[in-house]
């Protein structure tokens, strides 16, 4: 958060009257205050967190899903599929994180289901094999992570290390090559639950080929950004 603001006063000094982001909701909601003040017109194309839109600021858009949506389909994922099992969610405690896996929880819960753990984890942590053998010993079989898809790679690997067969349940963030990379081979069998892909759209393919053109392939959440560009050029 702090150096959300401290890039939103350096844009806001440069003169710039739109930006594209900031990326995750714990970066975007601080630094809307500093561009509502100065007029900037801020569109995410990735931050979920209700909170944004729901401060009201006249200036702020988002052109992803929220995290009451994301969770009401991840609640019930998880109770359509595993009701007999036990599932453990995790969050990182940062704003997207923690919404996103309170919003499954309530869900979960709203389905007359309760999980077996709910706790929140360190992130920027090089092991998280402690968590892993703390849900093994507890019987876990399913793994819901609000979180980055650098720790829920890390975690797929210490489970994979322990021969421990935990299904890893999360949101969008896995939306790219960077957790196969990673995480390896312990990558196989993960469920991220997101909206389809919009590459595979026939309407994205002349923006899809312009990107790939210049040897750039535009995975996660590239295409959004391009469509909160759209957005205000047509505004």
């Amino acid at each position: 958060p702090e150096q959300a603001v401290a890039a939103a006063k350096k844009l806001i000094s440069n003169g710039v009257i739109f930006v594209v982001g900031h990326f995750c909701s714990g970066a975007s909601i601080p630094a809307s205050e500093m561009y509502e003040v100065a007029g900037v017109l801020q569109i995410s194309p990735t931050s979920t967190n209700p909170i944004l839109t729901e401060l009201g600021r006249s200036n702020v858009f988002r052109v992803t899903h929220r995290d009451d949506a994301a969770g009401t389909l991840a609640g019930n994922f998880l109770a359509d599929h595993w009701p007999d099992q036990k599932i453990a969610i995790l969050h990182d405690d940062t704003s997207f994180g923690k919404g996103i896996a309170e919003e499954t929880k309530k869900q979960f819960n709203r389905r007359g289901l309760t999980e077996a753990i709910y706790r929140a984890y360190v992130p920027g942590r090089t092991s998280y094999a402690a968590e892993i053998a703390e849900l093994e010993a507890a019987d876990i079989a399913v793994l819901y992570v609000g979180g980055y898809h650098t720790e829920m790679a890390l975690m797929a690997r210490a489970a994979r290390d322990r021969g421990y067969l935990v299904q890893l349940v999360t949101g969008g963030t896995l939306a790219t090559e960077d957790f196969g990379l990673i995480a390896g081979p312990a990558a196989e069998g993960a469920i991220f639950l997101d909206v389809a892909d919009a590459r595979q759209r026939s309407e994205a393919a002349p923006v899809i080929e312009r990107f790939q053109a210049s040897g750039f392939e535009p995975e996660g959440y590239t295409l959004y950004a391009y469509g909160a560009v759209q957005a205000w050029a047509q505004a």
